[in-house]
């Protein structure tokens, strides 16, 4: 995803070119037009790269507090597994 905003970018500065082009062939009147125009997209662009930055960081810390309580978890599987084979071990030699 990261290397498609980086595509886009490149694509939104030939808009923000093209636009320039654009506002110098166009009268006075719809010079502001075209000039909103591009400016609202550099914006809505801008928001679609904040708000990706923004998930990609959420997703990582995520994906590392998953690691963690994975590793918490075999922890205590494992020590669980020592605890009953001790258990089991305790128990069969009082019956013998």
């Amino acid at each position: 995803m990261n290397s498609r905003l980086d595509g886009v970018s490149s694509e939104m500065s030939d808009v923000a070119h093209k636009g320039d082009k654009l506002s110098d062939l166009v009268g006075e009147s719809e010079q502001p037009i075209v000039s909103t125009s591009v400016k609202g997209v550099n914006s809505e662009f801008d928001n679609l790269k904040e708000t990706w930055r923004q998930r990609h960081e959420e997703l990582n810390a995520a994906l590392e507090q998953t690691t963690r309580f994975q590793a918490d978890l075999v922890g205590i599987l494992n020590w669980l597994q020592g605890e009953t084979k001790s258990y089991l071990h305790f128990v069969t030699t009082e019956h013998v």
